[in-house]
């Protein structure tokens, strides 16, 4: 994961909790997506983004998760959210749940199937959040994806430490907000 430390051991299930500050940053400008509807963390690891919506004020009720993690899926649980234990990328929503809001910080190495996916489930209504590196948007295999898929950038004002030691590695990061109903075809992009 690491820009500086870059034959450092990965996490497994590549799993970097968000930290609370980088969630609550984006919260203003995700309003009219979480005021109603089913939100869903596809990659819930232990609940961080979901105790950042309940102290936001969205109701459990309204909260799903998906986690790979058994671990993960028990913690989730205890926070009063429904989790289920299933790979993001096969998993399929209840009939009549599509997803209002999709936020996640996806693992890194699946960040476009995560994107790709992501925006297939909320079919044409809601919106996707995803926290990603900020190069990720500079990429010649996503290049046509952006161009059909224009997003919104909120790039975060400093590096996230993903880690319980406090540091951050060298990369910055955003959060990449796709809107299925734009006015424009034009993302645009602004600083947190």
């Amino acid at each position: 994961m690491s820009a500086t430390n870059r034959g450092a051991a990965r996490e497994g299930f590549d799993f970097y909790a968000t930290p609370p500050w980088a969630a609550e940053a984006l919260l203003p400008y995700l309003q009219r997506e979480l005021a109603s509807g089913l939100v869903l963390e596809p990659s819930a690891g232990d609940g961080a983004l979901l105790r950042v919506l309940m102290s936001a004020g969205v109701a459990c009720e309204r909260l799903r998760g998906v986690e790979l993690r058994a671990d993960g899926v028990a913690r989730v649980k205890a926070l009063g959210v429904a989790c289920e234990r299933a790979d993001f990328l096969k998993w399929q929503p209840e009939p009549r749940e599509t997803p209002r809001l999709i936020i996640t910080n996806p693992p890194f190495n699946l960040a476009f199937e995560f994107a790709q996916r992501a925006v297939q489930l909320i079919d044409g209504r809601g919106a996707v959040a995803l926290l990603v590196r900020l190069g990720w948007l500079a990429s010649v295999r996503r290049a046509a994806w952006h161009r059909e898929h224009p997003a919104d950038v909120y790039v975060l004002p400093r590096r996230p430490s993903f880690t319980s030691d406090g540091k951050s590695d060298a990369s910055d990061y955003c959060w990449w907000v796709y809107r299925a109903r734009r006015a424009h075809r034009f993302g645009s992009w602004r600083v947190l």
